[in-house]
């Protein structure tokens, strides 16, 4: 059962979810699926909250194409505050424009974790929805150009310096 399992893994959750929100969005997901997963990933957290007060769960939101378009702080998720995260994640994922860079959304998710109060029973999670590879210095000359390093670097960051787990849904 999804409570079981939750409860023995931590006390806290914070779970930072990034939204790629370039362009190519339009074509490679017209339907919006991610968004309407996005939304369900939300309720089935506010519920477990709800039924688990023990359990805190907070959730950050961020929105990117070759910069970070959104950014929200963390929110203690319950059934009080579900519908301010579900209006968050649809700010995220709406109007998709411009192309894709991975740094900037990689450093706020850094920036965000720190900031974050850790218990000794914390988990943290980055969830990373994209649709492919960065593409802004092919496109845009003003953008710098995003080595592998770059972003294999800010990957091992949010996981060294905040022992993230780190999921990328592409």
């Amino acid at each position: 059962d999804f409570d079981d399992c939750v409860k023995r893994k931590a006390d806290d959750y914070n779970i930072v979810m990034i939204f790629d929100n370039s362009e190519s969005q339009l074509t490679t997901d017209p339907t919006s699926v991610r968004r309407i997963a996005a939304m369900d990933f939300v309720r089935t957290w506010a519920g477990f909250t709800d039924r688990n007060p023990g359990t805190r769960v907070n959730l950050a939101v961020i929105a990117f194409n070759d910069r970070v378009l959104f950014s929200s702080s963390f929110t203690r998720l319950s059934g009080a505050t579900r519908q301010q995260v579900i209006c968050e994640v649809d700010r995220a994922t709406t109007a998709p424009q411009g192309f894709t860079a991975y740094t900037p959304p990689l450093k706020e998710a850094d920036r965000l974790l720190g900031q974050i109060n850790v218990s000794t029973r914390a988990a943290n999670y980055v969830i990373f929805l994209t649709d492919g590879e960065p593409n802004a210095l092919k496109f845009n000359s003003s953008v710098t150009n995003e080595s592998t390093n770059e972003i294999l670097g800010g990957t091992k960051a949010l996981i060294n310096n905040h022992k993230a787990n780190f999921f990328v849904i592409a």
